[in-house]
């Protein structure tokens, strides 16, 4: 080695290798950045389908007890359904819909728009027989107003906010 010293030699060599290794930290730190992002938009993702399923099961539900008041008057407008047990059927059925609507409302991540869309259906939907039971015509106007009711709920639902972002 003519001319360089040996010592100065050494020094180039790590002044190069600590150059190179905050070259390669800089790059690992960047591409754990991004892979950081990627996951934070994944789970993203995957809260507002989580949440668009919700609704949708919601949606559905709804629009089934839309069907079995809208079912009961026409039952009723053909001369039927003015049984008492044919009444407590159908608020059975209508409550169990109810419960699962209740149920939909604890689903982490969705947006207080949609929670409360959902509380509104479990509210208007209530069924109360009380001196109904005598009465088929007056059983089937409270259906009819149910039917009215869950028709707005639904059209509410589905214009409410998905997600928070």
């Amino acid at each position: 080695m003519s001319g360089i010293e040996p010592g100065s030699l050494a020094d180039w060599f790590s002044g190069t290798g600590g150059i190179i290794a905050s070259i390669v930290a800089v790059a690992i730190a960047l591409r754990q950045e991004g892979n950081s992002k990627r996951a934070e938009r994944l789970a993203d993702a995957q809260r507002i389908a989580g949440s668009a399923r919700v609704k949708e099961e919601a949606l559905r539900i709804i629009g089934d007890i839309e069907a079995q008041a809208g079912s009961y008057v026409q039952l009723n407008a053909f001369g039927g359904g003015d049984a008492p047990s044919k009444m407590r059927e159908l608020k059975t059925e209508i409550d169990g819909l109810r419960s699962q609507l209740t149920a939909l409302q604890n689903y982490p991540n969705l947006t207080p728009s949609v929670i409360a869309e959902i509380g509104r259906a479990v509210h208007d939907s209530r069924v109360d027989l009380g001196d109904l039971l005598s009465s088929s015509s007056g059983f089937a106007m409270q259906m009819r107003s149910l039917t009215e009711k869950m028709k707005k709920r639904r059209d509410a639902l589905t214009n409410a906010q998905n997600s928070l972002l």
